[in-house]
């Protein structure tokens, strides 16, 4: 299974859904929650998943960029726009700062067999 999820530590819920800044479907009814690492690793070992991979995405969602440069710097659009948005974009990398979700990918567990030994 793969899955890609809103990563709490990117947001904070309360703060993004009240002010409208959160991401384009991060809003209720897509996403009613947003989870870390350890939750969604948790959640899918207890519903029976053997995780292979589960990690934040890097930094370099620009929509949520551009919304803070939109609405902060009050630039929308033109070279600088683009320039600010590129600038904070590869600050976010270099700092090792997570994206916007979380991905995983988690499999079944094969069953044993009883001649399997």
């Amino acid at each position: 299974m793969f899955i890609d999820l809103p990563n709490r530590n990117w947001f904070s819920p309360h703060h993004s859904l009240r002010k409208g800044t959160c991401f384009e479907h991060g809003y209720p009814p897509p996403h009613l929650t947003f989870w870390s690492v350890k939750s969604l690793a948790g959640a899918l070992r207890r519903a029976g998943f053997e995780v292979v991979e589960c990690k934040p995405r890097p930094f370099d969602t620009a929509k949520r960029l551009e919304v803070f440069v939109g609405k902060v710097l009050r630039y929308d659009r033109g070279w600088l726009f683009r320039l600010s948005v590129e600038t904070l974009r590869l600050i976010g990398r270099v700092l090792g700062l997570q994206g916007n979700t979380i991905f995983a990918v988690a499999r079944r567990p094969q069953p044993k067999t009883p001649w399997a030994g």
